[in-house]
């Protein structure tokens, strides 16, 4: 989308590509690259909100689990922070699995 005499259109194939031609493309690789890092990051950050938070960040909640659960979802937690420091990252991620 982009302002056109103050209204919101639609961007044209065309000016993608005028835009893409301002780039090379390693620059147009790195976007790319970044892009796909911004939204593991969001889906990591969406996880640990919605999922992880609740139990861990709750001391009663997370003291109350048995002390093998209790560790399986800190371990949870760490491995969801690390995913951006996984050789693959951003195109290649192992997604840590949730406990039961």
């Amino acid at each position: 989308m982009k302002m056109l005499d103050g209204i919101l259109v639609e961007e044209t194939q065309q000016d993608i590509d005028e835009v893409a031609h301002d780039f090379t493309s390693e620059q147009l690789d790195e976007m790319y690259a970044a892009s796909l890092a911004d939204i593991a990051r969001m889906e990591r950050d969406r996880i640990l909100v919605s999922e992880v938070d609740p139990v861990t960040g709750n001391t009663l909640r997370l003291n109350s689990l048995p002390t093998e659960k209790k560790a399986e979802w800190l371990q949870y937690r760490t491995d969801l922070m690390d995913v951006p420091q996984q050789a693959g990252f951003p195109t290649d991620i192992t997604w840590p699995v949730k406990p039961e």
